[in-house]
């Protein structure tokens, strides 16, 4: 699991780097901060990264600048089923128009989470990969489809992969943040609020996000352990 996760991190910093190389790039900071909020600029990373993972094709990272002051990293492992080697590893960085470097930290542990979070998914098995479970909006129309979701066995290992390597990129700046505080604030912010904002009843949530955090935490439980043994 160490060399797993070592590994895994390994693809994040490298990935994480170029985007903050070009991200805070003087020319590309003034080319972002005059682009209109509704353009993106899209580039497929210069990287080889991936050449003992077949599962990757490309890192493709696409930036977008936004007028409501607020930063969002989101990253999508695009599956092809068919052909591991054609999926790629998809990478949104939208920024607030008056960005500078204090984002750097802010992005780095966001891409730690999302990046590990869908390198995992890549270093999947087919298996486990070709598991239908409720995607998007799905997911939040019945209690039954959030544990599907969050409680499979692909995103429990995502999200946990992610927490950890949050978690390491943190205190890499000096931050000593336990990964389960980053788990508690994700389950009750992103998955009981989101729910009940969805309209979902409150009272039968409860015990969903109860299977859900004690699957999250067994798991991370082994991750901690596994890494620092």
């Amino acid at each position: 699991m160490r060399q797993h996760l070592e590994k895994l991190q390994q693809y994040s910093d490298i990935i994480t780097k170029y985007i903050q190389n070009s991200l805070f790039n003087p020319e590309n900071m003034e080319y972002l901060k005059s682009s209109d909020a509704t353009s993106e600029t899209t580039m497929t990373l210069p990287i080889s990264i991936f050449s003992d993972n077949p599962n990757v094709n490309s890192a493709i990272v696409a930036y977008r600048v936004n007028d409501e002051s607020y930063g969002e990293i989101e990253a999508y492992y695009k599956c092809v089923v068919d052909d591991r080697s054609k999926s790629d590893l998809i990478i949104i960085v939208d920024v607030p128009r008056e960005y500078d470097e204090r984002f750097r930290e802010y992005i780095d542990g966001e891409l730690a989470d999302a990046l590990g979070h869908e390198l995992q998914h890549s270093c999947e098995s087919p298996e486990i990969m070709n598991v239908k479970i409720p995607e998007g909006i799905e997911k939040w129309e019945s209690v039954e489809n959030v544990w599907a979701h969050f409680g499979s066995d692909v995103e429990t290992k995502g999200y946990v992969v992610g927490f950890f390597l949050r978690s390491l990129a943190l205190a890499k700046q000096g931050r000593d943040v336990d990964p389960y505080d980053i788990m508690d604030q994700y389950v009750m912010n992103q998955i009981y609020q989101r729910g009940v904002h969805q309209g979902l009843n409150e009272q039968e949530l409860q015990p969903i996000i109860k299977k859900v955090y004690d699957k999250w935490s067994t798991f991370l439980e082994n991750v901690i352990s596994e890494y620092y043994d």
